[in-house]
């Protein structure tokens, strides 16, 4: 069988995959590195975009390299992504390379992770706000009443862990995160993170569960579109449910938990859900093993 390493590496520029692999920056033959913060360039990449070297680092090398440290993999891993993000995964010559979704791609290691205190304390905000929803039935009922939700869904999600309530706001609880929602005397809405940030998938934990492996994941815009679709029993034993949190979010550690999986991008049909969901199927083109595009709209009005 034909080696199709070459051939990728003649198609796939280092300039390609930055832009694929949705890293931060803009490469450029001079330019800050993708993989850190850094305010004076030390990032350089040949014109023909074959190679590339970190100047504070001293590492470089080619296209295979640039992917190997972008994903936290192995050379081998790095391969393969190299071959499916040049487009070569079938070749008319029926060579083929499917990466074994489980291996496809690791995490790269967070950067200055929290400290002890620091996770136990937002454990604790994130256990009240859990307690506090909980406690208050009445208001929780409120809650779903005005969103047209079941107020059991909106239980059900709390006792899980991934909605409480906070400062007299509805509060959505991720990995690593929390984020207050409400609206302002205007009727405007009013976001506002008490920790975290926009990094996670919101239940985006679930993807880590072994037994969830082979469902079918439904990515929505935003929180509520996914309470919506809870609310109305969509999840199931083929399909899981997270949403992004905003429409423009992207972070490339969630490529690895959702390489070799069945995508739905659940979004909105207006200009941002719209822009969204091109964005995550140029971007996670080559990782998933089916992109589908899903109006919210066609299975109920939100």
């Amino acid at each position: 069988m034909q080696n199709l390493l070459p051939q990728a590496k003649e198609l796939l520029t280092i300039f390609d995959a930055w832009q694929k692999l949705g890293l931060q920056g803009e490469p450029k033959r001079t330019c800050c590195s993708p993989f850190r913060e850094e305010k004076n360039p030390s990032f350089s990449i040949s014109p023909d975009g074959k190679l590339w070297k970190d100047f504070a680092t001293d590492e470089g090398g080619s296209v295979v390299d640039f992917i190997a440290k972008a994903l936290g993999c192995d050379i081998a891993e790095a391969i393969g992504q190299t071959i499916s993000l040049a487009g070569l995964s079938s070749g008319s010559n029926g060579d083929s390379y499917a990466p074994a979704p489980r291996q496809a791609v690791k995490t790269p290691p967070k950067p200055e992770p929290l400290s002890k205190d620091t996770l136990r304390e937002y454990g604790r905000l994130q256990a009240a706000a859990v307690e506090e929803l909980l406690r208050d039935k009445e208001r929780l009922a409120k809650i779903a009443e005005a969103r047209g939700w079941r107020p059991d869904s909106l239980e059900a999600l709390a006792l899980d862990g991934h909605l409480g309530w906070h400062d007299g706001k509805l509060a959505f609880l991720y990995d690593h995160g929390l984020k207050l929602r409400s609206k302002a005397p205007d009727g405007s809405r009013v976001i506002r993170w008490l920790f975290g940030g926009n990094g996670e998938l919101w239940r985006g934990s679930l993807l880590k569960i072994e037994a969830f492996r082979n469902r079918t994941v439904w990515i929505c815009e935003g929180e509520t579109d996914a309470i919506s679709l809870l609310d109305a029993d969509m999840e199931d034993e083929a399909r899981l449910i997270v949403a992004l949190p905003c429409a423009n979010a992207w972070h490339a550690e969630w490529i690895a938990p959702l390489s070799g999986r069945s995508l739905v991008l659940a979004l909105d049909a207006d200009t941002a859900g719209e822009k969204a969901a091109a964005s995550l199927m140029e971007k996670l083109s080559g990782f998933a093993s089916s992109i589908q595009r899903l109006n919210l709209n066609s299975i109920f009005k939100l």
